[in-house]
């Protein structure tokens, strides 16, 4: 088992006296899900707050972002579904299709290029011939 002492040296952790209390135990009680031991939650969460003393909460809005990302685009099975009824939609069809839905046309337009490029990437074959690399095209 490694020693706290151990990791706080490895980690040159700041003292405790010197980074917000409230920080520190919102990062003890996050640092908590990747170990049952309350030192080293301890000792990684102000070696944390070493890099950012406002780290937690730094966290706390990437998540919150990553959600509200997810959440404003639509899945690919929605994308597909879409395409099929609009076999060569434009920007503003995607857009107003994507906003009437309450996603982000961008966050739409990504999902179609990702599959597009899926698509497209079954259809080709590269092959290594002497060196350089040949693109042929699969048949439909």
């Amino acid at each position: 088992m490694i020693k706290t002492a151990t990791i706080e040296a490895e980690l040159e952790v700041p003292e405790v006296k010197d980074v917000d209390p409230e920080q520190l135990k919102k990062g003890i009680e996050i640092e908590k899900e990747h170990t049952d031991d309350e030192e080293v939650a301890r000792t990684v969460a102000l070696a944390h707050l070493k890099e950012n003393p406002k780290y937690y909460d730094y966290l706390d809005e990437m998540e919150k972002k990553m959600k509200k990302a997810e959440a404003l685009a639509p899945s690919e099975e929605e994308v597909k579904l879409f395409i099929k009824h609009h076999p060569n939609p434009d920007d503003d069809t995607l857009h107003n299709w994507a906003e009437l839905h309450g996603y982000d046309p961008h966050e739409a337009e990504e999902v179609v290029y990702r599959i597009l490029t899926r698509k497209l990437n079954e259809r080709i074959i590269y092959t290594p011939v002497f060196g350089q690399t040949i693109i042929m095209q699969r048949g439909n």
